[in-house]
């Protein structure tokens, strides 16, 4: 079972371990193609289109579907595209993810043995997510596929 309200609430996660629960959220609702619009570091990153091309293609949104797996990979390759201390790959953003997947705010969908392929979904709500996103003053709709909060 994903972390309740209450259990979130009285988390102080630091400050890196907020940007591992955000980008694990954005990896498990937004469609990988997107990545490369929505996580450009360039100034001149393409304006994100907006829902009406989804919604006329009758494909129900991810965010009704519940998290997908995705590959550690791209979860780290979206923390560090969005957090801004651009801190290296280190053992520390590791135990991070096991300590989030402990309190149940990370699942890892794979066998703890399979560390080359380990694939990881976020088990919090939207809102929770935001008040994460907002305590660290990231903009969550802004990165999200289609959003129209």
């Amino acid at each position: 079972p994903a972390a309740s309200n209450q259990v979130v609430a009285r988390l102080e996660l630091p400050y890196n371990a907020r940007y591992l629960v955000v980008a694990a959220f954005l990896a498990s609702y937004n469609p990988e193609k997107s990545d490369g619009q929505l996580f450009a570091r360039n100034k001149q990153r393409r304006q994100r289109k907006s829902g009406k091309a989804a919604r006329g293609t009758g494909k129900l949104s991810q965010r009704l579907l519940g998290p997908r797996a995705c590959p550690l990979d791209r979860l780290l390759a979206i923390y560090y595209s969005i957090n801004p201390s651009r801190e290296e790959a280190s053992s520390e953003t590791y135990t991070q993810i096991k300590s989030l997947v402990t309190l149940r705010v990370l699942a890892q969908v794979t066998s703890a043995d399979n560390l080359d392929q380990a694939k990881f979904k976020c088990l919090l709500p939207m809102a929770d997510v935001l008040r994460i996103a907002k305590s660290i003053r990231f903009d969550l709709g802004v990165h999200l596929y289609n959003y129209d909060g």
